[in-house]
């Protein structure tokens, strides 16, 4: 837990009671650790060290401006996937040149803009997105810095929808494509500049197996290459996982201690980018119970958030640890008393944050309860389904907590909407 604790009964974050930042704000609320963020950033740096890595933070697991901004001034690289995640980094202080822009849909406009603004590199995703890039730097009269992203079909241990490194998957490049790429065609494409090879095998990876089979193709891919090219970087990508059951970080030391060996054999500069790691365990969702109901055969908590504010459970059958935010004892401490769904008011049977959760039976209409691990993909992920608002977010620093995103008011569900009808003012397109 680390950045959340019990104290006398008490749920806190950092310095602060939970209780008093939903005393303020209401629920759902979004509460957030600096300490948390900038401590597990400090830890992957610490544990590759020997590499000097440059630690790219995934935008994607948070994008929240305050969070970027809490690790830009820490030395922070960020890894994007669109325009507008590299808008949000320089919105929050950064420059495209501490950015490394990857994703498997970049446009046109998109590669345009990334070079006209000096971006740090481009991880290339496919052969036809190599040329498009080239045809871009061409016009611009700029040489693109790129990565290009193999796949490198291994296998991990995780949910179906979040492995990436197979050969069935969208990501990544073949390794036969690559090489016939790099031997035959990139020699007569002069505005792309060759810098390094990226991989991502998938997310929540407990283990440095795949990891270590994943880095042996690559050193195997480049040994094989009969053209030379001066090779950079590497980047291992993100994907190290967090135990949301336990509600503990990842395991740095054992990647790293695996991992360092093969790396250094590599010979090339280190690029990471994590964001899980970095974000979940710094971030709660607290809610309040609207009302115990007893069904048949179970208990269900309603409470009044669900899948369109943290939709992991839903969409990946994720487990959370939930408990009260008052309470004498820690899940550590007692199992509980009573097993039960923790469900939302969405009108979906999908829509739970929690299955045959163990809570205490004290647990009533009004209280408030705490689901963990909420800093990754949570408000990233949220949506406006049922038409319900988006939750606010709160920040803590030590014994200060700052709103850093008020919660959405019913008006703006549907500002962005236009009514056609004679008694409202719309612009007219012929």
């Amino acid at each position: 837990m680390e950045f959340f604790t019990y104290q006398q009964g008490e749920l806190y974050c950092e310095g602060v009671a939970v209780r008093k930042i939903v005393e303020r704000f209401g629920t759902p609320l979004y509460i957030y650790s600096s300490q948390g963020f900038l401590e597990n950033y400090q830890r992957v740096r610490e544990a590759f060290a020997p590499l000097s890595p440059r630690v790219c933070y995934s935008v994607k697991a948070n994008s929240h401006l305050a969070i970027l901004d809490l690790l830009r001034r820490q030395g922070a690289f960020f890894d994007v996937v669109s325009l507008g995640e590299l808008r949000r980094v320089e919105r929050a202080g950064g420059s495209a040149s501490q950015v490394v822009f990857a994703g498997v849909g970049k446009e046109e406009a998109e590669l345009w803009e990334a070079l006209e603004k000096g971006i740090f590199l481009i991880t290339l995703e496919s052969l036809e997105e190599a040329r498009l890039l080239h045809q871009v730097a061409e016009r611009l009269g700029q040489v693109a810095p790129v990565l290009f992203r193999l796949n490198p079909d291994v296998s991990t241990s995780t949910h179906q929808y979040i492995s990436t490194g197979r050969r069935e998957h969208k990501f990544g490049i073949p390794e036969e494509q690559l090489r016939s790429f790099l031997e035959k065609e990139a020699f007569h494409l002069p505005y792309l500049l060759p810098k390094g090879i990226h991989i991502h095998i998938g997310s929540q990876i407990q283990t440095p197996e795949s990891y270590r089979a994943a880095i042996e193709r690559v050193r195997a891919f480049l040994s094989s290459l009969s053209s030379s090219w001066d090779w950079e970087f590497f980047d291992l990508g993100g994907g190290f996982g967090v135990d949301y059951e336990k509600i503990r970080g990842t395991s740095w030391e054992l990647f790293a201690s695996s991992l360092l060996p093969c790396l250094k054999e590599l010979k090339l500069a280190l690029l990471l980018e994590p964001g899980r790691s970095i974000a979940a365990l710094a971030g709660i969702l607290v809610t309040k119970v609207i009302r115990r109901k007893e069904g048949k055969n179970k208990i269900f908590w309603i409470v009044d958030t669900g899948m369109h504010h943290f939709l992991r459970p839903s969409l990946y059958g994720a487990f959370h640890r939930i408990w009260p935010v008052v309470a004498e004892k820690t899940w550590e401490e007692e199992e509980g008393e009573e097993t039960g769904d923790v469900v939302g008011p969405i009108c979906e049977t999908g829509d739970f944050l929690g299955r045959d959760c163990r809570l205490p039976c004290k647990v009533k209409d009004g209280d408030l309860l705490a689901v963990f691990g909420c800093g990754a993909y949570g408000i990233t992920m949220a949506s406006h389904y049922n038409s319900h608002p988006l939750p606010a977010e709160v920040l803590v620093q030590g014994e200060k907590f700052y709103l850093i995103s008020p919660r959405e008011s019913y008006e703006e569900l549907w500002k962005r909407e236009l009514l056609i009808s004679p008694d409202f003012s719309f612009p007219h397109l012929e």
